[in-house]
């Protein structure tokens, strides 16, 4: 059981009572609840038992100037953590849809958020899909280009190869014709 649950139930069951703790000491308000509706329901349990929590960071009052920070301070909390998870969230989108990475791993694997692949220079030089096209190589000026390109979009160079005894299309890289075994 968390901590923190532990101290909460220990407020209700013996708390003030036997004289376990009058004061639950945190380092910051903001490190007391995850929103100030939870911050709210926990520190009224407590103060229900005689257990007052205290900030060691922040000097706030019992007076009503002490009650109007601790609110400002644990609304803006809040709004800087819902900031910031739209931030989190808008960036990796973009990222993702600029096919950049959002983290790296050991030999090309890397994580984009979620799940775990390869990376668009791994996936390059194996020939694999990048951004959902399979990837070649300009035979003259060696640019990077889909496999379903006829010209390079660097030099203009035709890449499209075709078997010399029956004009099949051949895949780059073929050494025999796959509709009629022609050496290539």
């Amino acid at each position: 059981m968390p901590l923190f649950a532990v101290s909460l139930k220990n407020s209700v069951s013996c708390g003030i009572l036997q004289g376990e703790f009058i004061n639950l000491n945190v380092w910051k308000l903001d490190r007391f609840a995850r929103n100030r509706y939870d911050s709210a329901y926990y520190k009224n349990i407590l103060k229900k038992n005689g257990v007052k929590v205290i900030s060691a960071k922040e000097n706030i009052s019992d007076g009503p100037e002490g009650v109007l920070l601790e609110s400002m301070l644990e609304g803006w909390a809040e709004y800087y953590s819902v900031d910031l998870s739209e931030k989190i969230g808008r960036g990796l989108t973009e990222n993702a849809l600029k096919g950049k990475m959002n983290g790296g791993g050991a030999g090309g694997l890397v994580g984009a958020g979620v799940g775990l692949g390869i990376g668009a220079d791994l996936a390059r030089s194996m020939g694999e899909t990048v951004n959902g096209a399979t990837q070649s190589k300009c035979p003259v000026c060696g640019a990077a280009m889909p496999s379903s390109a006829r010209f390079c979009p660097e030099c203009g160079t035709s890449v499209k190869r075709a078997c010399p005894k029956c004009s099949a299309p051949l895949s780059p890289g073929a050494k025999f014709c796959p509709e009629c075994g022609a050496k290539v």
